[in-house]
């Protein structure tokens, strides 16, 4: 292996452990209020995770063959390296999610009830008075977009909800903001008559419905034509998120169809946008969007199939195939991990 090569992939290698040690410090903490923070910086430690593998794996391709047993074994000690600290880094991240996640804290629960009135089961607060719902709150971060599918969401398991007092509906609450949300109720003191107005001062700030539509136009027409017929299920969902959203609004999307159904179809790869041309019999009428996206659904679950069956054919190991070749040596090893 050249130098230039050796080199490049011990700054890399020396860069990952270096994010690795920022998210295992940032979890350590424990604290609430860096829940969204941390979820983004592990984001980026996954996705760098699968740059770094493919870096690993080109620059294996482009090695003579027959490959130097010494540089296979380095670039598989490398991709060994970075299996084994994101596994140590996403288990960290796990631990930290599930202890940090809206729990309430004893003395506010004491503070409510008493101490001899309450206990806590996991993220739950079991209570005649009061009682969190199972399912993990919605959380802000001040993105227009998203505020209506929050506050839909928070107005049904909390704000609606008569059994839960107002001081724990503004615990919920501030707990489910973060980021630039979070400084509008920033210092509001945790007692029951502060929740009303704190809820108020977050609508006034962030419901605006003129800047909230204009954001999800925003979205749904820099949506890009897709290139295959793999990314069909993708442009079916972010249609259907910005569509519901757009609804949440107040739009009459259900009066679109025809529109979004040619929309839609100029986002198509040339392929589907042919066979799909070709699969409508009735020209008396555009089609509806509701018949492009049976049309689209079928397509997309044939690709599903066809790629399940190719993940399920028997492959061996081949010099394009480093990562396989790294998981037969730790097998053998008993060193094989968990795949994300």
């Amino acid at each position: 292996m050249s130098e230039d090569l050796d080199r490049m992939f011990r700054l890399i290698k020396r860069r990952f452990a270096n994010e690795a040690a920022v998210i295992l410090r940032e979890v350590q903490n424990e604290s609430a209020e860096n829940l969204e923070r941390v979820r983004s910086v592990f984001k980026h430690f996954v996705d760098l995770r699968k740059e770094y593998e493919t870096m690993i794996n080109d620059a294996y391709t482009k090695l003579p063959d027959p490959v130097p047993q010494a540089d296979e074994d380095q670039l598989i000690e490398y991709l060994d390296t970075i299996s084994r600290m994101f596994t140590n880094v996403e288990a960290a991240w796990e631990r930290y999610r599930r202890k940090v996640e809206t729990p309430i804290p004893p003395a506010l629960l004491r503070q409510s009830f008493g101490q001899s009135t309450f206990n806590m089961e996991g993220n739950s607060v079991f209570n005649s008075a009061s009682k969190l719902p199972k399912i993990p709150l919605p959380t802000f971060n001040g993105d227009l977009s998203t505020f209506l599918d929050f506050k839909a969401q928070f107005e049904s398991m909390v704000d609606s909800d008569p059994s839960i007092l107002p001081v724990h509906k503004l615990y919920y609450l501030k707990a489910s903001l973060t980021g630039t949300a979070a400084d509008v109720i920033r210092d509001v003191q945790l007692t029951d008559g502060s929740y009303a107005a704190a809820w108020a001062a977050v609508i006034k700030r962030f419901e605006n419905k003129r800047a909230i539509i204009r954001a999800h136009f925003n979205h749904l027409f820099a949506l890009k034509k897709i290139t295959t017929e793999t990314q069909i299920r993708s442009l079916l969902d972010r249609v259907d998120s910005t569509l519901r959203s757009l609804k949440i609004a107040g739009l009459p999307t259900d009066s679109w169809s025809a529109l979004i159904s040619y929309f839609v179809s100029t986002k198509l790869d040339d392929t589907t946008r042919r066979d799909w041309e070709n699969s409508i019999t009735d020209n008396s009428c555009y089609p509806s969007f509701t018949a492009l996206r049976i049309f689209l659904e079928s397509r997309a679950f044939t690709v599903d199939e066809r790629l399940l069956e190719t993940q399920n054919e028997p492959k061996s190991p081949t010099k394009g195939d480093l990562k396989g070749k790294e998981k037969v040596r730790r097998l053998q090893s008993g060193l094989l991990m968990q795949p994300m």
